[in-house]
């Protein structure tokens, strides 16, 4: 799938889905506690994340919204190996994690902003890069270093919710730009309907 859209809604809903797993079984949870298979699961959940923010940089419009979504991109990659690192080290998971979140979250406000600013993606859409990027810092980062772990785990999962809807708003981004690109499908799916009624 050469589409951001699938790869982040599906990245986004398994990292929600998880959130609620561990929620209602406490032994999994999302630390250096939980189950080496659980771990790696964690890792692998990261993939079309990463993979997603990556087909996104190369369809971002300016050079300024690329570079923050290929930031995220890089930095979500980063946590395959923090989470894998959660089975040999929990410090080292820590330090990772305390360097690859804030990173994703900058690049998304980046990116966020000059999606804002250029406003060529479609109704309210255009704010959810920068949503998601200011939900690392005012949400999810309070949330790991204030609050219980239910709480931590909640947060990572509404991360994950705002993934899902990033690739849905990119989804109708680039379904916008192929209609504006080829009018004529617009025009013929409109008068398809009124040519099978005659």
């Amino acid at each position: 799938m050469k589409h951001p859209a699938p790869w982040l809604i599906i990245g986004g809903l398994l990292q929600a889905a998880a959130a609620f797993v561990a929620v209602l079984v406490p032994p999994l949870g999302f630390d250096s506690r939980s189950p080496a298979w659980w771990t790696v699961c964690l890792a692998v959940m990261h993939v079309p994340q990463a993979a997603g923010f990556s087909l996104l940089a190369r369809s971002a419009s300016g050079l300024v919204a690329r570079v923050g979504f290929r930031t995220t991109a890089v930095a979500v990659a980063v946590f395959v190996p923090a989470e894998l690192a959660a089975l040999v080290s929990a410090d080292a998971a820590g330090m990772i994690f305390a360097i690859a979140s804030p990173l994703s979250g900058l690049g998304l406000l980046v990116a966020g902003v000059a999606t804002v600013r250029r406003g060529d993606w479609p109704g309210i859409g255009r704010f959810t890069p920068l949503i998601t990027g200011l939900y690392v810092f005012v949400v999810l980062t309070p949330s790991l270093a204030m609050l219980g772990p239910i709480a931590a785990v909640l947060a990572i999962g509404g991360w994950g919710g705002c993934f899902a809807l990033l690739g849905a708003a990119t989804r109708r981004r680039l379904l916008a730009d192929r209609l504006c690109a080829d009018p004529s499908d617009s025009s013929q799916s409109i008068a398809r309907p009124a040519t099978e009624s005659e």
